[in-house]
């Protein structure tokens, strides 16, 4: 449509029509009913006052201030497509912004929607809640809601597909399906401020299936609960913004497949999660909270999760759910022993899960389909569920079980188990060394988490293998495997587990083939490396220098033959043979053809073809044929063929002519559619046109594009192109067709109230209509349109609208219809345009509104079908637009109201003759139009004075009367108001009679007239039709469109007569002896269509003819016939019977070849037409002998007569035959072949046989016969039935094939017996067998000794022989070490070994050197078993392939034991020497040394010690040892003393085991270093003599090994840096009472042993984040803390992090422990034993425990 805007213009212009029509303010209706945005101000309940009329239904944008009630919210409704019990209306309202309204209650209706009412819940709105279903299915798309809106109940905007946004800020509960189905719905967000509420809720369903939806954020919360299914199925959902600070709940399925979702924001405390929670989330990332619960399949299929929960080791989870987290994207997993157990199928279908280190207990299908799995560790015991893991990965995973479980796994004692490659500390295995061709050695171990080391050269392994490392000699590599890490995931303290080593020993080093290559037939040899190459021809290359050659630069060949060539450095080391097979064949020429002007070239065996075309002689550096030429001119081409290993080809030469073609161009091709003409060429050729008649030259216009026309035209065109003939002149007639349409209406049934009906207008262009309705009056109601089906709210008048847009070739047209709607229209009559109903007496009628609104000119008649017509119900015309005129039949009078009210276009009134009419008030309600009212009665009628409201013109409408009434009229009341009153004589209009035969067209009706002159013309009617029956029949004469009004009418007669009908017999002619023709009767005369049919009696036939009678002429007469409406005449008949016709019958003839099927057999006829199939027959079958044979033709099925038969021939010929030589093949001095002739054309299944004489070849080769070709002739056969013809052959004869005979090569070791020597051939077939020699036997040295091969029985002549190699390698011995034993402190024996191997009866003398041996142990060593190790043998003809170990066992020798004492408390000083005093109980000398604190030695500098004297260089503490190493008497002994270094003694105190110094001050203690460590339990008191300890100082305590337990007295106020560091044993700290500062770093920087810290302050102490250094583990420690502080220890920094905080009395240090069970006696803490449970609070020994009673 060119306007956007035309069919809102055809609104307004329709609208303003309307408008003037009734009168009304054109400002109302624009304003009504225009307006798409309104902003109001509203009180509650007003809204309907506000908004009224059919401005409800076109609002699109409504902004609301004020109050609203419950039924404003009705109005809303419609207005936004729905009314309150949920059926449509045509409402449009899209944006609705309520955010500065006010809620009231209302007590007349409700407002929470129930299916189908509404409750009558009246503290709905009160309680600032939106009800539910309130905007359920509406057309809105946003709404902003007030702010104290806080819920939107359940179904609120269920299947609101339009919605796109909601602005709600202070919504904090959804109910459930509240948005289900908002499909459109972009956004939700309602966190705008920064409150924190109590519990937000999200109910189930509530945002299902909303597909568009993006984003959601709600309100900051303590709790969250999420429905089941809330979200289900948002795909488009990306992010959600959730904050609930202390717990979330997500129901069943609550983001199930919300395919988008990509992070979840914000922050939330523990989470239940329950089943499906998140499946199918596939881009869900980084979403791994403290967790209670998560349900089965919570986070299945979504692939980007690769986090457990946060706490997912703690025990708050006791169970995951099956499936929970099946297909994530868990890459690396570890599973630690705490928390909950692991769920069925959990981790299944993890495609890219690679290691597992798990603590725990593997369920049923936990990993099931992990198929990428490439190491499990477990560390420790658990059990293992049936299919726990996937079969696939059983060979390739690598798997480590918990040290000294192996065997209990690998059987099954945990579960089923089939993993082949299991291992763990105590069970390690091996390496594996691998060598490939290429000399590359691998190194492979399924200790996934060991680390490998190797050694090229076979000692022992140091370095770390990483990837495959290249040898360039044989050598012996040696591997091992070593673990790094405990099955606690901990550092190995002293030596790492080993597998291995192992050895492998390179014996054959591998040397890369050189590659051979040929070319233009030079050939080129190359190998890796520049390495040296032997060659040799037609042979291996062998050490003989009479065969082979040393390679130094290409050579060239010319002959066929093979090359042979191996990189070789001497007799051990050298590569494998390679091989290249050369053939020299001359190429054929090159074809050459010339067609359309294309040269084209090809060569038989794909070779190069180069080519001149200037007729010089082509060589390799003329032109190379890639594709076709194309020539424009003669041209001489001289080619020939060229490829490597063959011979170039013979020159070829053709002559190819320029072809000069000239073709005819199509005629082109002329569409016109549309008004729019293209045109087309076939050949693609450029189109010249005219469109003025004249004819097209190429000077007239080109055709580019297509053409847009907007008339007839006729189009000339003819197609142009180069080297092409002009096409023909294409002409085409393209008609103009108008863009022009037009609607029409079809019939429709009138609708009743509330009743909906299809509306039915089409376009003449067949485009489909669009439908729209008005209620031209504010009293009705606007129509409901869907689509073409329409919906009357009531009773009135409708004006319907079709309109067409139109299209590219159609313009936009539109037209309307008047349609009345009724209540009742039973029993409802129409005639003549004019609707009754029967009167309550049911004796006469009255006129009543019908189903279509009565217009132009109406007459109600005094009578119809004799029945009176006495009233004009109420509203019976009203609002009839299009009524101009009314005349009131004589029986009239009852009068309804508003009978004729509301027809603003009535412009004339005639009223009866009858006085007796009434005119109650209103009845002419109709504007000031009316310009007539004719009086026909001579008295005046009773009018009331409000008869036209006031609307009637007195001074412009004009009063007609009878004739002498004049005065009556202006006496009489109402009627004196008039200003111009007339008086009017009747007229008569009078119908002629006539008369006309049935079937006839009725005349053409006149009329005659007496009186005044008539104005316009009289209807005229008559009931008769063309078929009309025969009778009289009245004509009717009516107003018609005659002006005058006082007329009256008088009818004429129509008599209608029988018309003429003639039936004729027919004339028949018939053949004597045929059947009696069926006589029919012709009918002249029928009218109206009619036949026979309307006959009350049919005519009858008679004739004295039959089947048999003689020629002659018979009558054929008929009679009887009767018809209501015709008068019958007859015309007689004959029948003429006539002799039969003769006939001829002839079979055609036939010539066919021996052995062929017969012909279809065919007749021909002559005469009469022949009636059936003659049969036709013949002897001759397929295999009948050549000869002539008689084709006879029978009756067959001929029902003819006068019938004579011909007979036809077949001739059958000798079939031809083609005997073929053949062609063949020798070499030569092979025999002759067996010549045999091949035969084509036998038929029948017939061969050889038949023939009378067989063949005969004669050939002049015979077997010696020298390479040539012989010709093969054949001659002599004969055949009865076949022409015979030969096909000569040729025998070819051809050099004998020369042969290789290769004796192969083989390696054997050294004495070994010889193999079986085999030989290998190549070429033609070996005729006998060759000698194969070689001077080696068992005995023969380590080398290479050639293995010759000779002619032997061979009867072959063109032989070439290459002998081969036989490598002699070392023998295998195997040397192992024999086993010892001795007691400790003996002398070492001498190591001798034992041998395998040995070949010949060969010794040990044979070794070229001995045996060495090692051995760890000596005299004393103590008692075990030593590996005797032993290596270094040689020998000219043995390779040791493995050492074997011997042992050495040393038994243990009874020896005393001895202790060591320390004579003397040691204070040491920094700098200070100090002789340590030792003694042995033995007697024996003591040495000393020292052993430093683990974890700190590198923080200390070495002790110096010097015989008995210590130096310390640094204030540290210190392990001396005593060592007493023992002898033959006395077992070796040790002891340690731990003793602290110290700077500084001056003030130092010792009191109760704990050191002290006085503070700055000196009005206080403080803790320090002493000079012996601190051990056990250190309690440091409040108090020392009454003065306060206050400090600890830094180092106090540090690297005190065996302290394990330390309280902090209550005055303690400072701790010092690393005041307990280093004190690794540490497991139980307590804190003071007071709020110490904890600030300096590492105090606690004790490794992770501490298990318990007991905080006895109430307000949590102020630390530093290093405070423990990162030693503590903070899911295994436990923190007490006083009654009462948990939460404010739990929001404290450092302090939060424990995982277990307990709180405790802190005066008892005693957990509250409930005790349940009383059996068993109480004590105090003094011993003293109770009778029964105590009943005063206190601390008491219960059951061996310290139990607190409060």
């Amino acid at each position: 449509m060119k306007d956007k805007n035309c069919m809102k213009r055809i609104e307004i212009i329709f609208l303003l029509i309307v408008t003037m029509l009734f009168g009304l303010s054109v400002d109302n209706i624009l304003a009504d009913t225009l307006a798409d945005s309104v902003s109001i101000v509203c009180n509650a309940g007003e809204l309907s006052k506000k908004i009224t009329g059919s401005a409800r239904y076109t609002i699109k944008k409504l902004k609301i201030k004020g109050g609203l009630n419950a039924t404003d919210f009705g109005i809303i409704r419609m207005m936004a497509g729905r009314d309150w019990k949920g059926e449509v209306t045509p409402g449009k309202l899209e944006v609705l912004d309520i955010s500065e309204i006010v809620l009231k209650p209302n007590k007349d209706i409700g407002c929470s929607y129930r299916g189908d009412s509404y409750s009558t819940d009246y503290r709905i709105l009160s309680d600032y809640i939106l009800p539910g279903s309130l905007f359920e299915a509406t057309t809105l798309k946003s709404i902003i809601c007030p702010p104290q809106i806080h819920t939107l109940s359940g179904r609120c905007f269920i299947n609101c597909n339009n919605l796109e946004s909601v602005v709600a800020p202070g919504v904090r509960e959804i109910g459930q399906y509240a948005f289900e189905n908002c499909i459109n719905l972009l956004e939700f967000d309602s966190s705008n401020d920064e409150t924190t509420y109590e519990t937000v809720k999200i109910g189930k369903y509530c945002f299902k299936g909303c597909s568009k939806l993006k984003r959601f954020a709600f309100k900051k919360s303590e709790k969250m609960e999420i429905g089941a299914y809330a979200f289900y199925d948002c795909t488009s959902l990306k992010t959600i913004c959730i904050n609930a600070d202390n717990f979330l709940t997500i129901g069943e399925s609550g983001f199930k497949d919300c395919v988008s979702l990509e992070s979840v924001q914000g922050h939330y405390g523990f989470c239940i999660l329950k089943g499906s929670a998140f499946k199918n989330c596939k881009n869900l990332s980084n979403f791994s909270p403290n967790v209670d619960e998560v349900g089965d399949s919570c986070f299945a299929n979504c692939e980007k999760i690769n986090e457990l929960p946060n706490n997912y080791y703690s025990t708050d989870i006791t169970q995951y759910g099956k499936y929970s987290y099946s297909n994530t994207g868990f890459v690396d997993l570890e599973l630690r022993g705490d928390g909950g157990a692991l769920g069925e199928g959990m981790f299944q279908n993890c495609k890219h899960l690679k290691t597992i280190v798990s603590y725990k207990s593997i369920p049923k299908n936990c990993f099931d389909g992990c198929t990428n799995l490439e190491f499990v560790k477990i560390g420790s015991a658990s059990q293992i569920g049936e299919d726990a893991f996937d079969e696939s990965i059983y060979n390739s995973c690598s798997v480590r079980v918990p040290k000294g479980k192996y065997y209990h796994y690998v059987n099954g004692v945990y579960g089923e188990w089939h993993f082949k490659n299991t291992y763990s500390e105590d069970v390690l295995p091996t390496p594996t060394i691998s060598v490939d061709r290429n000399n590359n050695v691998s190194i492979h171990s399924y200790v996934y988490d060991g680390t490998l080391y190797y050694h090229p050269k076979g000692y022992y392994p140091s370095y770390v293998y990483s990837e495959p490392f290249q040898v360039s000699k044989n050598t012996v590599v040696a591997a091992l495997v070593e673990l790094e890490y405990d099955d606690a995931g901990h550092s190995y303290y002293g030596s790492n587990p080993v597998g291995g080593p192992v050895t492998y020993t390179i014996n054959s080093f591998k040397y890369d083939i050189p590659t051979i290559e040929v070319k233009n037939n030079i050939v080129t040899i190359t190998a890796k490396d520049s390495l040296n190459i032997d060659y040799a021809i037609n042979r291996e290359p062998t050490h003989n220098t009479n065969y082979t050659n040393h390679y130094t630069k290409p050579f060239e060949i010319s002959e066929r033959c093979t090359i042979y060539a191996k990189v070789y450095i001497d007799a051990r080391n050298y590569s494998e043979t390679a091989s290249y097979q050369v053939r020299i064949l001359k190429l054929s020429a090159p074809k050459i053809v010339c067609e359309h002007n294309v040269v084209t070239m090809s060569s038989p065996e794909d070779a190069d073809i180069f080519y001149t075309v200037d007729g010089t002689e082509p060589n390799v550096l003329s032109s190379l044929y890639k594709e076709p030429i194309r020539i424009d001119k003669d041209l001489e081409i001289r080619a020939f063929a060229v490829k490597d290993e063959f011979e170039s080809s013979e020159k070829t030469i053709a002559k190819c002519t320029y072809e000069i073609r000239i073709l005819k161009l199509s005629a082109p091709k002329i569409n016109c559619e549309h008004n729019v003409v293209t045109m087309s060429s076939p050949e693609d050729a450029d189109i010249f046109y005219t469109v003025d008649g004249t004819e097209p030259n190429v000077l007239s216009s080109l055709y580019k594009e297509p053409i847009r026309i907007d008339k007839d035209l006729e189009i000339r065109a003819f197609a142009v192109k180069d080297e092409f003939e002009s096409s023909e002149k294409t002409i085409a007639k393209c008609t103009y067709v108008s863009r022009t349409q037009t609607i029409t209406w079809g019939e429709m049934k009138a609708p009743s109230v509330g009743e909906t009906i299809e509306l039915m207008a089409t376009a003449s262009s067949g485009l489909s209509v669009k439908y729209s309705a008005y209620a031209p009056l504010s009293a009705f109601k606007e129509p409901i349109i869907n689509v073409n089906k329409a919906t009357f709210p009531q009773e009135g008048c409708y004006l319907l609208v079709a309109t067409q847009e139109g299209n590219e070739d159609y313009d936009m047209v539109a037209d309307t219809l008047q349609i009345n709607v009724v209540c009742d229209d039973d029993e409802l009559m129409c005639f003549d345009g004019i609707y009754y109903k029967l009167t309550a007496s049911k004796e006469a009628l009255k006129v009543v509104r019908g189903n279509l609104p009565y217009k132009g000119k109406v007459v109600i008649p005094a009578t119809v079908n004799g029945m009176p017509v006495v009233e004009i119900e109420n509203n019976a015309m009203y609002a009839s637009y299009f009524l101009t005129e009314v005349t009131i039949g004589e029986n009239i009078s009852v009068f309804g109201s508003e009978a004729i009210g509301a027809c603003p276009n009535l412009h004339t009134i005639v009223l009866p003759a009858n006085a007796a009419l009434r005119l109650p008030s209103y009845c002419f309600n109709c504007d000031d139009k009316v310009r007539e009212i004719h009086c026909l009665s001579e008295d005046p009628y009773v009018v009331a004075e409000s008869v036209f409201n006031g609307f009637l013109d007195y001074e412009k409408c004009v009063l007609y009367v009878p004739v002498g009434c004049r005065n009556k009229y202006i006496q009489a009341p109402f009627w004196k108001n008039f200003t111009h009153i007339e008086e009017s004589t009747p007229i008569i209009v009078r119908a002629k009679s006539y008369s006309r035969q049935y079937g006839d067209e009725n005349p053409v009706f006149e009329f005659e007239t007496e009186g005044a002159a008539l104005d316009g013309t009289p209807e005229i009617i008559c009931s008769a039709v063309a078929n009309s029956p025969v009778g009289s029949y009245t004509i009717e004469v009516k107003q018609g469109s005659i002006k005058n009004y006082n007329v009256h009418f008088e009818s004429g007669t129509l008599t209608v007569t029988k018309t003429p009908l003639t039936i004729s017999a027919g004339n028949y002619t018939k053949k004597q002896g045929d059947a009696m023709p069926v006589f029919k009767a012709s009918y002249a005369g029928f009218k109206n269509g009619e036949d026979e049919s309307v006959l009350t009696k049919q005519p009858v036939f008679s004739c004295e003819a039959n089947e048999s009678s003689a020629p002659a002429e018979y009558a054929v007469t008929i009679s009887g016939a009767e018809a209501e409406n015709y008068d019958i005449s007859y015309e007689q008949g004959h029948l003429t019977v006539v002799e039969a016709d003769a006939v001829v019958v002839r079979a055609k003839s036939y010539s066919r070849q021996y052995g062929d099927e017969n012909p279809v057999f065919e007749f021909e006829t002559e005469g009469a037409a022949l009636d059936g199939t003659p049969e036709i027959v013949c002897s001759a079958v397929a295999n009948s002998p050549v000869g002539s044979y008689i084709i006879e033709v029978k009756q067959g099925s001929i029902k003819n007569y006068n019938v004579h038969f011909d007979s036809g021939s077949l001739v059958i010929t000798k079939a031809p035959l083609t005997i073929s030589a053949g062609n063949y093949t020798k070499k030569q001095g092979d025999a002759m072949p067996v010549f045999k002739a091949s035969y084509a054309g036998f038929k029948n299944g017939e061969d050889e046989s038949v023939l009378t004489k067989q063949p005969v070849f004669s050939c002049e080769a015979n077997e010696a016969s020298a390479p040539a070709e012989y010709a093969v002739t054949i001659s002599g056969a004969d055949a009865e039935n076949y022409d015979i013809s030969y096909e000569q052959g040729h025998l070819t004869v051809v050099e004998a094939d020369a042969i290789v005979v290769r004796a192969k090569s083989y390696i054997r070791q050294y004495g070994d017996e010889n193999p079986v020597f085999e030989f290998e051939t190549e070429g033609a077939a070996l005729i006998g067998e060759p000698e194969i020699i070689c001077s080696a036997d068992k005995k023969s040295k380590v080398g290479t000794y050639e293995i010759e091969i000779n002619k032997g029985t061979i009867k072959n002549y063109l032989v070439s022989f290459v002998p081969g190699t036989l490598t002699v390698t070392k023998a295998s011995l195997v040397v192992t070490a024999d086993n010892y034993t001795i007691t400790q402190g003996d002398k070492l024996p001498e190591f001798t070994a034992s041998y395998s191997g040995f070949k010949n009866g060969e010794d040990v003398s044979v070794l070229t050197k001995q045996p060495v041996f090692s051995c760890d142990a000596n005299e004393a060593s103590a008692p075990g078993e030593y590996p005797i190790t032993v290596y270094g043998v040689e020998a000219d003809n043995y390779e040791v392939k493995s050492y074997i170990a011997g042992t050495l066992t040393v038994l243990k020798r009874e020896l005393k034991k001895q202790t060591i004492t320390w004579d003397q408390e040691i204070k040491a000083k920094v700098g200070s020497t100090i002789e340590m005093n030792a003694t042995a109980s033995s007697g024996l000398p003591v040495r000393y040394s020292y052993a430093l604190v683990p974890r700190v030695e590198s923080a200390y500098r070495v002790p110096q010690i010097e015989g008995n004297n210590i130096t310390f260089p640094e204030e540290g503490t210190y392990l001396l040892v005593a060592i007493q190493d023992g002898n033959n008497e006395y077992a070796a002994a040790t002891d340690t003393l731990d003793v602290c270094a110290i700077s500084d003694d001056e003030g130092l105190m010792y009191i109760d085991g704990i050191y002290y110094k006085y503070t700055g001050d000196g009005s206080a203690l403080k803790v320090v270093r002493g000079y012996n460590p601190y051990r056990g339990k250190v309690e440091i008191p409040a108090y020392v003599n009454g003065m306060p300890v206050v400090e600890i100082d830094r180092q106090a305590m540090y690297a005190c090994y065996y302290l394990n337990d330390v309280v902090i007295g209550d005055n303690v106020a400072i701790c010092g840096h690393e005041a307990f560091g280093a004190s690794r044993n540490l497991q139980k700290v307590t804190l003071p009472a007071n709020q110490a500062e904890l600030r300096q770093q590492y105090i606690f920087n004790c490794d992770d042993g501490i298990k318990e810290i007991h905080c006895r302050s109430s307000v949590p102490y102020l630390a530093d984040e290093s405070l423990f250094n990162g030693f503590v583990n903070y899911d295994n420690c436990i923190l007490y803390v006083p009654v009462g502080t948990m939460q404010a220890y739990t929001n404290t920094e450092i302090w939060r992090n424990f995982i277990h905080i307990v709180e405790e009395d802190v005066l008892t240090g005693i957990p509250d422990i409930n005790v349940s069970n009383d059996m068993g006696a109480w004590y105090t803490l003094q011993g003293v034993k109770l009778f029964g449970r105590p009943n005063l609070p206190g601390v008491y020994i219960h059951n061996g425990k310290k139990i607190l009673v409060r």
